[in-house]
């Protein structure tokens, strides 16, 4: 999701929470405008949106408990909210809560953004949800990567079975940068088959 020039996008997130450099830097990056929340509005949701509102944010990030909070009235809720981009995830959310949101806010777009501690910030992002009653799917790997479902070995499960979802290095091909030495903990690109 990308900002235009002028956007204006909010900074909810704490500096240790890696949504902060999704808040911080693509509006700064990007010609947008910046507004930090005040730290007394951080715990209220009613109190945020209504600052919100004040300050024209169309971009934002929100913990999933504020997205379920919304959902309880989302009418009420939502109204007069400039919201056009919405990041959310990091926690389960029914992908018709997700959904509800778009049908207040027309022209909203959704991230649910999912991935590991070491991708920073997400590396998979589900941005269409449906009017269904399930778990917010993680979506699709971001461009230029590629995710693994694993076992306990490191190698890959078969389709329907549980295992870690872990991040791989780019395929072969030119880089931008060095390759990663052995001992960085990436994990070989190489296809996973159906069995």
């Amino acid at each position: 999701m990308g900002t235009a020039p002028g956007e204006v996008g909010s900074a909810w997130s704490s500096i240790g929470f890696d949504a902060s450099i999704h808040e911080l830097l693509l509006p700064l990056t990007t010609g947008g405008e910046l507004h930090i929340v005040p730290e007394e509005l951080r715990g209220d949701p009613e109190e945020l949106l209504g600052w919100m509102r004040e300050h024209a944010v169309t971009q934002a990030f929100l913990p999933p408990a504020y997205v379920k909070w919304i959902d309880e009235d989302p009418a009420v809720r939502l109204r007069g909210l400039p919201l056009r981009k919405l990041l959310t995830g990091v926690e389960s959310l029914t992908e018709a809560a997700l959904h509800r949101m778009t049908q207040h806010l027309p022209g909203l777009r959704i991230c649910f953004g999912y991935g590991p501690t070491e991708a920073t910030l997400y590396s998979t992002a589900y941005y269409d949800p449906g009017p269904l009653e399930r778990s917010c799917p993680i979506g699709r790997p971001l461009p230029g990567t590629r995710m693994y479902i694993l076992d306990g070995r490191m190698e890959p499960v078969p389709p329907g079975v549980v295992g870690r979802c872990t991040s791989a290095e780019p395929p072969p091909g030119p880089r931008l940068s060095r390759p990663p030495r052995p001992d960085q903990g990436t994990v070989p690109a190489r296809p996973v088959r159906a069995r």
